[in-house]
C-alpha cells in the first residue's frame, strides 16, 4: 500500500516535471513507479542515480524520495524489533516450562508424598518445616 501511494505521487511529479528521463525511464506508469521504488530503495539497487535525477528536476520529488527511504527502513526496523520480541517471549515461556518439568521430576525423584508436590499448601508446609536447609527428603 505504501509503495502504491508513493508510486502514484512520483508518477504525478514526473508528469509535471520537465525531466524526460524521469518520465520515460523511471516513472512511465504507476506500476513502473512502484517497480522503480522497490528496486532502487527497498532492495537497494542504486538509489543514488534516481535521487540525483529527482534532485535536478523537482524539490518535492527529492523530499518524497527521502521520506520514502526513511519510511521503508523504519518499517523494516520495527518489524525486526517485533520479531525479536516474539522470539524472546517464546524463549522465556519455553524456559519456564522446562524449569517446571525439571522441578516436578526432581521432587518425584526425592520420593516425596503426592500431596507435597501436587498442591501449593503441601509444598509450602514442606518448606516451612525446615527453613534454610537443602531438602533431601520430605
Amino acid at each position: 500500500v505504501v509503495v502504491y501511494m508513493f508510486g502514484c505521487a512520483f508518477r504525478a511529479i514526473a508528469i509535471r516535471s520537465d525531466a524526460h528521463v524521469l518520465r520515460e525511464e523511471y516513472f512511465a506508469s504507476v506500476s513502473e513507479s512502484m517497480w522503480t521504488l522497490l528496486t532502487s530503495v527497498v532492495f537497494i539497487g542504486s538509489p543514488e542515480h534516481l535521487f540525483h535525477e529527482l534532485k535536478e528536476s523537482s524539490s518535492l520529488g527529492t523530499v518524497l524520495f527521502a521520506f520514502f527511504f526513511i519510511l521503508t527502513y523504519a518499517i523494516m526496523f520495527i518489524l525486526a524489533g517485533v520479531i525479536m520480541e516474539v522470539i524472546s517471549a517464546v524463549a522465556s515461556t519455553e524456559k519456564n516450562k522446562l524449569f517446571e518439568a525439571y522441578l516436578v521430576q526432581a521432587l518425584r525423584e526425592a520420593q516425596c508424598p503426592q500431596t507435597f508436590w501436587s498442591t501449593k499448601t503441601g509444598f509450602l508446609n514442606g518448606l516451612v518445616a525446615e527453613p534454610g536447609k537443602i531438602m533431601t527428603h520430605c
